[in-house]
């Protein structure tokens, strides 16, 4: 097969994957429909439209057997579309089953013709309207007349049975066919068959497409042969409109079809037309006459200047609006792959050259360096967008998973589905579907009760399932969480006691939320709840372990006959990883700056540090933070329990050179939903780090998710945190965050930082937008253009300003400014400030009458002034 061919086919198995997708992605939508109301239009057209664009490809590959099948599909979902058929259950299954005939025989074309879809093709004809009519009448006359034909100008006759009249929608009345030279189309606007069907479709219905050459021809075409495309389409755009939608060159043929029987006598049609040399594969459209051609060119010296004129420009424009058609182009994954490695490798040349630089005082050096940093940078972030996919390509096989299940189990589940959008490196994405698989399926299979028995407690018969994703703080947050039955902690609390993963006495010491998180330690599962679909504990440590790897937490919750949640927390891709440098025994290592929450240091030890029985606590504001000491996790590389941490707590008071009573640097870490502190020697600075891999034989290095190259050429070990916390003993630990007065606790806090621009107003904007505040000299603003930028640490941030949003007199300038560094994944950018006032925390409930405006999110009256929230989602746009 020429290569020729082979990008054909190439494009037709991409393009139909995505539509067979698409089907079963969208279908059992059509199941939600409530009786008696109309279906969705857009929704069916979808489908519609997926299933004839299979069909039409297959058609001009010769792919009978995938051809027939969409083609059976089509005339069900046009049916659907006329309100003759109800999508009930048994409707839908027969498109499933449709569907994975398709799926098989689209990944193997080549044997596609071969396979067997005669049970399928009988299942899906037992809806068939028209099948259904024909099996009740025998051939008459009156068949016979409904059909379509239609005639061209060389007196060719087409015929349109009936099965293909009903897929055309009635608004298509005129009818034509065209010829057109792919060779040209791609020559001239990179079209491939497949984008030239796609722009075809937005105007009418490809009723039949194939090439003017045999399959054996298209293996001689090369690069600069004609290979001419023949199509019948059904419009309702006229001719004039036609034959403006390609050049002349484009086109060999255009023809408007007429009804064969309104043709008078005096325009009789010809027993015989003329042939051309070349092999069609179908009939139904007539071929180029070497007459029509030269009387084309006979025609040209007719046309007056102006006609030139005016039609080269009609050429001109219509080739210029082609060109925004199409703004997307197909790149292989390994290609993507490699530049990515080849930005990681730049990344780690840009942070060598920047260690380097600060041995050299040349100002011209500096500059061109700085240059290259934010070119770097940018390269960074673009290839990095490149390998962006929605989690949706995941989410989206798990309705028909969740249907399945549910007929299998007698049980009836709804899975509701949100922020399907929200974008995840796709390494990532990949990675996903199976722990996600297996979480769905336990919600299915042990979660949600059989309908009698949710009934009998109060609950709706039917239960749900719902998939979540957002994004907050650089993650990716996706919850799995359903309204079943729950998890009983005592139940799980005696499986580890008879396993021996825990102690009677550490057990008695444990709340239920411990309870219920032991469920994903090794080794534990629930003899009992295995079943031949899942088991709620079985290979739940195996699901926390992939999640591990790809460098997120887990964090299970449960309440009894009230339902289960599971939150799984990602970083947005694993390459190129913002990250704090910290010291610790004289080594450095790199903590992800996603996982951090903020860095305290606690001058006075004595005072700040609480203890429980086994546990050194920080209370940072009204919470109470389990401490972590790197230095005992480094040292040990078994798993503490609640002995090792009570000699460790021991330990700790007895050798002051070791562990100083006074001015340590504590990193607050998010682990999921609970934080802990970890103390170590000194924290350097942020650095954007290159990932790789662990060498095979550290893998079981839980504490440790990676390694990097810095820019002297050391190699840094990166930090896991979850694995810390459970090395630590952590995932026992109820919720890892105290609060000091939980019960307490029940109205929304705020926390903020006061600042002004001027004397008079007073601004505030929530601690959670801010990664940290920089004091600065404002002689070091530079300007750009319009835009000002500032430099910290080898980073450089754009500048905002808050009379830009608010109408506010410009700020006037001192000799020290402070900065706002934002949380902003895409760029870095810090809001710029006069005056520091203070670091508030106060209720949520905010005035939002006081002061309208699209970037503020409310007021308060806050000692006595009023101060204004500041929007900083909206300001970032």
């Amino acid at each position: 097969m020429s290569s020729e061919n082979e990008n054909i086919l190439d494009d037709f198995i991409i393009e139909s994957r995505e539509h067979v997708d698409t089907l079963e992605e969208n279908i059992m939508l059509l199941e939600d429909q409530a009786d008696g109301e109309p279906i969705d239009a857009d929704l069916i057209n979808l489908l519609f439209r997926a299933a004839h664009t299979i069909k039409g490809g297959a058609g001009f590959l010769a792919l009978k057997n995938i051809n027939k099948l969409s083609h059976q599909m089509e005339n069900l979902l046009s049916d659907v579309r006329d309100a003759k058929i109800d999508p009930d259950e048994s409707f839908i299954d027969a498109l499933l089953d449709g569907i994975d005939f398709l799926r098989v025989m689209i990944d193997s074309p080549a044997t596609s013709n071969d396979e067997d879809i005669s049970a399928v093709m009988e299942k899906l004809k037992k809806f068939d309207v028209e099948a259904g009519d024909q099996s009740n009448k025998k051939k008459s006359s009156a068949k016979k007349s409904n059909i379509k034909k239609l005639i061209d100008d060389h007196g060719n006759i087409t015929e349109l049975t009936p099965d293909k009249l009903r897929a055309i929608e009635k608004k298509y009345d005129k009818y034509y066919t065209i010829k057109l030279n792919l060779t040209v189309l791609e020559k001239n606007r990179n079209f491939k068959p497949f984008d030239v069907i796609s722009e075809l479709q937005k105007i009418g219905y490809i009723i039949e497409g194939n090439l003017a050459v045999s399959s054996f021809e298209l293996d001689e075409v090369d690069g600069e042969s004609p290979l001419i495309y023949n199509f019948l389409i059904a419009t309702d755009q006229n001719e004039e409109y036609m034959k403006n939608l390609f050049s002349d060159e484009e086109v060999n043929y255009l023809c408007l079809l007429k009804n064969a029987e309104e043709k008078t006598e005096g325009n009789k049609i010809p027993t015989e037309t003329p042939k051309p040399d070349s092999v069609a594969t179908t009939d139904i459209l007539p071929d180029q006459n070497d007459n029509n051609e030269q009387q084309k060119e006979a025609e040209v010296p007719k046309k007056n200047d102006d006609n030139r004129k005016t039609e080269g420009r009609r050429k001109t424009d219509r080739k210029d609006e082609k060109k925004s058609v199409d703004q997307t182009v197909r790149i292989k994954v390994e290609l993507i792959d490699k530049l990515m490695t080849e930005v990681s490798e730049l990344i780690l040349v840009r942070n060598r050259i920047l260690l380097l630089s600060q041995k050299y005082d040349d100002q011209e050096l500096q500059n061109s360096i700085q240059n290259f940093d934010s070119v770097s940078s940018s390269l960074q972030e673009s290839v990095m967008q490149t390998r962006m996919q929605p989690v949706g390509s995941v989410f989206n096989k798990f309705p028909r998973v969740v249907r399945e299940l549910g007929k299998k189990l007698n049980k009836k589940i709804k899975l509701e589905i949100k922020g399907a959008e929200a974008e995840l490196d796709k390494g990532l994405v990949e990675s996903l579907s199976d722990p996600m698989t297996h979480l769905i399926r336990n919600s299915c299979d042990h979660g949600i009760e059989l309908p009698e028995i949710r009934e009998k407690i109060g609950k709706n018969g039917e239960g749900t399932i719902t998939l979540n994703a957002y994004h907050d703080s650089g993650l990716i947050n996706i919850e799995i969480k359903d309204d079943g039955a729950g998890i009983d902690p005592e139940k799980i609390a005696q499986i580890a006691l008879k396993k021996e993963l825990k102690t009677a006495e550490e057990l008695e010491r444990m709340g239920d939320n411990q309870k219920i998180r032991l469920i994903m330690l090794p080794g534990f599962s629930t003899k009992e709840a295995v079943s031949d679909l899942s088991g709620r504990g079985v290979g739940m440590d195996v699901v926390k372990s992939m999640i591990d790897k790809l460098g997120g937490s887990f964090e299970l919750k449960s309440k009894l006959n009230k339902g289960t949640t599971v939150l799984l927390q990602l970083p947005l891709t694993l390459a190129i990883v913002p990250s704090f440098m910290i010291k610790m025994g004289g080594k450095i290592f790199a903590i992800p700056s996603v996982s951090i929450e903020e860095i305290v240091s606690i001058e006075d030890v004595k005072q700040e540090i609480k203890r429980d029985v086994e546990w050194e606590l920080f209370q940072l504001r009204d919470k109470l933070i389990p401490i972590v000491y790197l230095k005992d996790v480094l040292d040990d590389v078994v798993p503490f329990n609640f002995e090792k941490r009570n000699t460790l707590l021991l330990k700790h008071d007895e050798d002051d050179e070791l562990y100083p009573k006074n001015d340590i640097q504590v990193v607050i870490l998010k682990n999921g939903k609970r934080s802990y502190g970890l103390v170590v020697d000194k924290v350097i600075g942020t650095e954007e780090i290159v990932v790789k891999p662990l060498h095979a034989l550290l893998s079981n290095l839980s504490c440790f998710s990676g390694a990097t190259i810095m820019g002297n050429g050391s190699v840094s070990m990166i930090l896991n945190v979850e694995g810390i916390a459970a090395h630590a003993g952590l995932i026992s630990y109820e919720s890892g965050i105290l609060s000091v007065k939980e019960e307490k606790k029940e109205v929304e806090k705020l926390s903020a930082v006061l600042f002004a621009n001027s004397l008079k107003e007073v601004f505030a904007v929530t601690l959670s937008k801010l990664v940290r505040i920089e004091k600065f000299s404002s002689s070091r603003i530079e300007k750009i253009g319009d835009r000002e930028f500032i430099s910290f640490e080898e980073e450089t941030y754009g500048i905002i300003r808050l009379e830009k949003y608010l109408n506010l007199p410009e700020m006037e300038m001192k000799d020290e400014m402070y900065l706002f560094i934002l949380k902003n994944k895409n760029k870095k950018v810090g809001l710029l400030v006069a005056d520091l006032i203070d670091t508030i925390e106060t209720d949520a409930n905010l005035n939002n009458e006081a002061y309208s405006n699209e970037f503020v999110i409310g007021t308060k009256i806050i000692d006595d002034k009023l101060t204004i929230f500041v929007d900083i989602d909206r300001v970032l746009g």
